[in-house]
Protein backbone atom coordinates (compact mmCIF):
# COMPACT_ATOMS: atom_id res chain seq x y z
CA UNK A 1 0.00 0.00 0.00
CA UNK A 2 1.11 3.51 -0.77
CA UNK A 3 1.98 5.77 2.17
CA UNK A 4 -0.29 8.86 2.53
CA UNK A 5 2.70 11.23 2.28
CA UNK A 6 3.67 9.82 -1.09
CA UNK A 7 0.06 9.77 -2.28
CA UNK A 8 -0.18 13.52 -1.61
CA UNK A 9 2.42 14.06 -4.33
CA UNK A 10 0.36 12.18 -6.89
CA UNK A 11 -1.74 14.13 -9.41
CA UNK A 12 -5.18 14.52 -7.94
CA UNK A 13 -7.07 17.54 -9.30
CA UNK A 14 -7.92 18.90 -12.69
CA UNK A 15 -6.14 22.29 -12.80
CA UNK A 16 -9.35 24.21 -13.53
CA UNK A 17 -10.31 23.93 -9.85
CA UNK A 18 -7.06 25.63 -8.79
CA UNK A 19 -7.49 28.35 -11.43
CA UNK A 20 -11.04 29.09 -10.31
CA UNK A 21 -9.90 29.28 -6.67
CA UNK A 22 -7.18 31.76 -7.67
CA UNK A 23 -9.76 33.86 -9.51
CA UNK A 24 -12.11 33.93 -6.52
CA UNK A 25 -9.22 34.95 -4.24
CA UNK A 26 -8.10 37.67 -6.69
CA UNK A 27 -11.61 39.12 -6.66
CA UNK A 28 -11.19 39.54 -2.92
CA UNK A 29 -7.99 41.51 -3.36
CA UNK A 30 -5.46 38.70 -3.02
CA UNK A 31 -2.56 39.25 -5.39
CA UNK A 32 -2.32 36.17 -7.64
CA UNK A 33 1.48 36.17 -7.81
CA UNK A 34 1.74 36.40 -4.03
CA UNK A 35 -0.87 33.66 -3.59
CA UNK A 36 1.01 31.27 -5.85
CA UNK A 37 4.30 32.16 -4.17
CA UNK A 38 2.93 31.48 -0.69
CA UNK A 39 1.51 28.18 -1.98
CA UNK A 40 4.87 27.29 -3.52
CA UNK A 41 3.43 26.71 -6.98
CA UNK A 42 3.69 28.50 -10.30
CA UNK A 43 1.17 29.66 -12.87
CA UNK A 44 2.50 26.90 -15.13
CA UNK A 45 1.49 24.30 -12.51
CA UNK A 46 -2.16 25.29 -12.92
CA UNK A 47 -2.35 26.52 -16.51
CA UNK A 48 -4.65 24.98 -19.09
CA UNK A 49 -1.98 22.57 -20.29
CA UNK A 50 -1.15 21.27 -16.81
CA UNK A 51 -1.89 17.57 -16.58
CA UNK A 52 -3.00 17.50 -12.94
CA UNK A 53 -2.39 19.39 -9.73
CA UNK A 54 -1.11 17.21 -6.91
CA UNK A 55 -2.95 16.85 -3.63
CA UNK A 56 -0.05 18.57 -1.88
CA UNK A 57 -0.19 21.51 -4.30
CA UNK A 58 -3.93 21.95 -3.87
CA UNK A 59 -3.62 21.69 -0.09
CA UNK A 60 -0.90 24.36 -0.20
CA UNK A 61 -3.05 26.59 -2.42
CA UNK A 62 -6.04 26.26 -0.11
CA UNK A 63 -3.84 26.98 2.93
CA UNK A 64 -2.45 30.07 1.16
CA UNK A 65 -5.95 31.30 0.30
CA UNK A 66 -7.06 30.78 3.88
CA UNK A 67 -4.06 32.73 5.21
CA UNK A 68 -4.26 35.61 2.72
CA UNK A 69 -8.03 36.08 2.51
CA UNK A 70 -10.12 36.89 5.55
CA UNK A 71 -13.47 36.12 3.91
CA UNK A 72 -14.84 33.02 5.69
CA UNK A 73 -17.23 32.38 2.79
CA UNK A 74 -14.51 31.92 0.19
CA UNK A 75 -14.85 28.11 0.12
CA UNK A 76 -18.58 28.42 -0.53
CA UNK A 77 -17.99 31.06 -3.19
CA UNK A 78 -15.35 28.84 -4.82
CA UNK A 79 -17.81 25.95 -4.93
CA UNK A 80 -20.48 28.23 -6.36
CA UNK A 81 -18.13 29.71 -8.96
CA UNK A 82 -17.17 26.32 -10.34
CA UNK A 83 -19.83 26.20 -13.01
CA UNK A 84 -21.47 22.94 -13.95
CA UNK A 85 -19.63 22.90 -17.29
CA UNK A 86 -16.24 22.98 -15.54
CA UNK A 87 -16.58 19.35 -14.46
CA UNK A 88 -16.01 18.09 -17.99
CA UNK A 89 -17.31 14.69 -18.98
CA UNK A 90 -18.00 13.83 -15.34
CA UNK A 91 -20.38 16.79 -15.04
CA UNK A 92 -21.99 16.04 -18.39
CA UNK A 93 -22.64 12.44 -17.37
CA UNK A 94 -24.11 13.62 -14.05
CA UNK A 95 -26.36 16.20 -15.70
CA UNK A 96 -27.50 13.69 -18.33
CA UNK A 97 -28.93 11.38 -15.69
CA UNK A 98 -32.66 10.64 -15.71
CA UNK A 99 -33.07 11.21 -11.96
CA UNK A 100 -31.14 11.99 -8.79
CA UNK A 101 -30.50 8.36 -7.89
CA UNK A 102 -28.90 7.74 -11.30
CA UNK A 103 -26.98 11.03 -11.04
CA UNK A 104 -25.48 10.00 -7.70
CA UNK A 105 -24.53 6.59 -9.10
CA UNK A 106 -22.93 8.23 -12.13
CA UNK A 107 -21.06 10.65 -9.88
CA UNK A 108 -19.61 7.72 -7.93
CA UNK A 109 -18.45 6.15 -11.18
CA UNK A 110 -16.85 9.24 -12.73
CA UNK A 111 -15.80 11.53 -9.85
CA UNK A 112 -12.23 10.26 -9.95
CA UNK A 113 -11.89 11.71 -13.46
CA UNK A 114 -11.78 15.19 -11.87
CA UNK A 115 -10.32 14.56 -8.41
CA UNK A 116 -9.04 11.60 -6.45
CA UNK A 117 -9.29 13.24 -3.04
CA UNK A 118 -12.80 12.14 -2.13
CA UNK A 119 -14.44 8.72 -2.32
CA UNK A 120 -18.14 8.80 -3.12
CA UNK A 121 -20.80 6.18 -2.53
CA UNK A 122 -24.57 6.01 -2.69
CA UNK A 123 -26.27 4.79 0.48
CA UNK A 124 -29.93 3.81 0.42
CA UNK A 125 -32.59 2.82 2.92
CA UNK A 126 -36.35 2.48 2.60
CA UNK A 127 -37.16 6.15 2.20
CA UNK A 128 -33.92 7.99 1.45
CA UNK A 129 -30.88 7.86 -0.76
CA UNK A 130 -27.81 9.88 -0.05
CA UNK A 131 -24.39 10.53 -1.39
CA UNK A 132 -21.70 9.80 1.16
CA UNK A 133 -18.31 11.47 0.82
CA UNK A 134 -15.19 10.27 2.56
CA UNK A 135 -11.54 11.25 2.42
CA UNK A 136 -9.42 9.19 0.06
CA UNK A 137 -6.36 10.96 1.44
CA UNK A 138 -5.82 12.98 4.60
CA UNK A 139 -7.03 16.51 3.88
CA UNK A 140 -5.50 17.90 7.07
CA UNK A 141 -6.44 21.53 7.73
CA UNK A 142 -8.03 21.89 4.29
CA UNK A 143 -10.76 19.33 5.01
CA UNK A 144 -13.63 21.67 5.96
CA UNK A 145 -12.73 24.18 3.26
CA UNK A 146 -12.61 21.55 0.54
CA UNK A 147 -15.71 19.65 1.63
CA UNK A 148 -17.73 22.90 1.88
CA UNK A 149 -16.76 23.73 -1.71
CA UNK A 150 -17.56 20.19 -2.91
CA UNK A 151 -20.97 20.31 -1.19
CA UNK A 152 -21.82 23.52 -3.04
CA UNK A 153 -20.57 22.08 -6.34
CA UNK A 154 -22.76 18.98 -5.90
CA UNK A 155 -25.75 21.07 -4.82
CA UNK A 156 -25.42 23.18 -7.99
CA UNK A 157 -25.36 20.05 -10.12
CA UNK A 158 -28.40 18.65 -8.29
CA UNK A 159 -30.24 21.93 -8.74
CA UNK A 160 -30.16 21.44 -12.51
CA UNK A 161 -31.72 17.98 -12.18
CA UNK A 162 -34.21 18.84 -9.42
CA UNK A 163 -35.18 22.44 -10.21
CA UNK A 164 -37.48 23.55 -7.43
CA UNK A 165 -37.12 20.14 -5.81
CA UNK A 166 -33.67 21.22 -4.57
CA UNK A 167 -35.40 22.22 -1.30
CA UNK A 168 -35.68 18.48 -0.57
CA UNK A 169 -31.88 18.14 -0.49
CA UNK A 170 -30.20 18.03 2.90
CA UNK A 171 -26.46 18.65 3.23
CA UNK A 172 -24.82 17.45 6.43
Amino acid sequence: PQRPGRALLEPGYHPIYARVLCTVAAERGVDSARLLSVAGITATDIDASAVRVSHAQMNALIDAVRSLCDDPRIALDWGNRVGNTVHGIAGTAFLSSKDVRQAMTVLCAVASLRSTTVHTSVVEDDSFSWLALSEALPMLETRNFLLAAVAVMIARLLEVILGRGINQVIIE
